[in-house]
């Protein structure tokens, strides 16, 4: 849900977000609760931060129920270490939130009471979202390191996998726990998300992609040029993973070839989207049998 937007930064909340604070407020977590929302603020503005300094664009930072998500323009089409440093950026504010608020107990400004909840707070996430999971800052960073290794699909395989797998035990754990008479809504409601979040993953890719595409055009309309590149792709792949290929940075123009390189056809972006629109499971070779429709000539 858009809340409003900041020199072109959307803020957002995630629906499930409401929920899960009544859940802690139930519990008698209102504090905790308040904390919590400054710690992650400050974890996802440090993405952000990083960002911005790296050069990536941020489009929008949303607040979710066990953490926040900071959206940047052409993150999926990069890896190495700018994203790594993007994806870590938030922990490593964590780990030097605690340390100041440590240091601030030794210099007698907060006393150890009022500190040890920020600094637990703080900890946590920084623990959390450290696991090799996605979407957790530890899988982010995983993924961009092993991407030009291992090919970005496998890696989103793998990693979203984990997500699902460790949303699950923590569900499974919340379930144990409130049969055994200690029921912990925020813990159930954040499994939930986790494994909800980590299964979208899989498919924000492609959904990137054709925003990518769908953003040319006010990009040509404003500057009047923009980057093209080509890329050479088999014609048995389906339009759909095609279409997590493209960026938002440059007009792709896809070159496809059978299995002897030989070469089939030529797909544009509008191709591509309008495949994407008609069947985004049919392949390469298929899209590139259909014809496009012809625009009706005015008559005179």
């Amino acid at each position: 849900m858009k809340v409003g937007s900041f020199r072109g930064v959307v803020l957002e909340t995630h629906p499930a977000l409401p929920v899960f604070m009544a859940a802690m407020c139930a519990q008698g977590l209102g504090r905790t609760l308040a904390v919590g929302v400054v710690v992650l603020v400050l974890h996802e503005l440090a993405h952000a931060l990083a960002a911005h300094l790296l050069g990536m664009r941020v489009l929008s930072l949303e607040l979710t129920p066990f953490g926040a998500c900071a959206r940047l323009e052409g993150l999926r089409e990069q890896a190495g270490a700018r994203c790594v440093a993007v994806a870590l950026a938030g922990p490593a504010a964590n780990a030097l939130l605690a340390a100041a608020a440590l240091a601030c107990v030794g210099a007698g400004v907060l006393s150890r009471w009022e500190a040890l909840r920020f600094i637990r707070l703080n900890l946590l996430l920084m623990g959390f979202n450290l696991l090799p999971a996605l979407p957790l800052d530890g899988g982010r960073a995983l993924t961009a390191l092993l991407t030009p290794r291992l090919g970005a699909e496998r890696c989103l395989r793998v990693f979203s996998v984990a997500g699902e797998v460790l949303g699950a035990m923590l569900l499974a754990l919340g379930v144990w726990g409130a049969l055994h008479g200690a029921l912990n809504l925020s813990l159930l409601l954040a499994a939930s998300y986790l494994v909800y979040a980590a299964a979208r993953e899989r498919s924000v890719p492609t959904a990137d992609g054709v925003r990518a595409m769908l953003r040319h055009t006010q990009t040509l309309a404003r500057r009047g040029a923009l980057p093209m590149r080509e890329m050479l792709v088999r014609a048995d792949l389906p339009i759909a993973a095609l279409a997590r290929h493209t960026c938002s940075g440059a007009y792709c123009e896809l070159r496809v070839v059978d299995e002897n390189l030989c070469p089939v056809g030529v797909l544009t972006e509008a191709a591509l989207l309008r495949a994407m629109l008609e069947d985004p499971a049919q392949t390469a070779r298929q899209a590139l049998t259909k014809k496009a429709p012809k625009k009706r000539e005015k008559e005179d």
